[in-house]
């Protein structure tokens, strides 16, 4: 039988997030942000898994939300979040999609495609994707 998906999303996912974040946001309170990461993880199935991960976040990122966004934005460039990730590796990315499902459509869809701060000086993941340096957002996700 083949392995459940959410053991593709074990405790080593929301460490690598907080990694990424870390990278962009120096005061970034790692250890608050695995405390509720973590807290139950393994009972749960993977989209709940993300989703923890990703409230997480919005307990731990700045309340503006446009700047939370910027951040995450600024992580996808950094070296652990441009890594070209094989299989399953690439559902570390799931809380970043729910956080702005949940918590910024709108900030997102007026957020810059390109890396700034600290992120802009590690380079592009997205260029490695062929994507120029931008994250597309396809025109049926417009919420603006």
């Amino acid at each position: 039988m083949a392995e459940p998906l959410k053991n593709f999303f074990g405790p080593d996912v929301p460490a690598r997030v907080a990694d990424m974040i870390a990278a962009v946001l120096p005061d970034f309170d790692r250890e608050a942000f695995l405390e509720v990461a973590l807290h139950g993880l393994e009972e749960l199935e993977l989209t709940p898994r993300a989703r923890q991960v990703s409230r997480a976040l919005a307990g731990v990122l700045p309340k503006d939300r446009d700047r939370a966004i910027r951040i995450l934005i600024d992580a996808l460039h950094t070296e652990i979040g441009s890594k070209r990730l094989v299989g399953m590796a690439s559902f570390q990315f799931l809380p970043f999609v729910f956080f702005i499902a949940d918590e910024g459509l709108d900030c997102f869809e007026k957020a810059p495609r390109q890396p700034s701060g600290r992120a802009a000086s590690l380079g592009s993941g997205t260029s490695r994707l062929g994507l120029g340096g931008r994250i597309p957002v396809p025109r049926h996700t417009r919420c603006c």
